[in-house]
């Protein structure tokens, strides 16, 4: 089973539905007619233009016969991918968590 993560960009599970796509000779087209949404938005959320909404994601899962499960965004794991991304900065999760309660405390 794959743990989704909110705060991600559903890099994981697009190219899970991709492959899934593939397996089962299914297209894109028809994928977004059994779940009432266009080609065009599954295709730009397969390529990463928009996320779409968690249901969209729950919907194609289902019909892909795909298990994941959801859970909420943790702010640790978010500070910590933003240091990473943006300062090239690893943290710890609990040097995330210290940084977060400074900067609660701060306000």
């Amino acid at each position: 089973m794959t743990t989704v993560d909110t705060t991600t960009a559903w890099a994981p599970q697009r190219r899970q539905v991709r492959q899934a796509l593939q397996r089962q000779g299914l297209s894109q087209a028809r994928l977004a007619h059994k779940i009432g949404v266009t080609e065009k938005h599954i295709s730009q959320m397969l390529t990463g233009k928009a996320d779409g909404k968690t249901e969209m994601w729950v919907a194609m899962a289902k019909v892909l016969g795909l298990e994941w499960q959801l859970r909420p965004p943790d702010p640790n794991a978010e500070l910590m991918t933003w240091a990473r991304e943006q300062l090239d900065l690893e943290l710890a999760p609990w040097q995330a968590a210290r940084l977060r309660m400074h900067v609660a405390e701060s306000l």
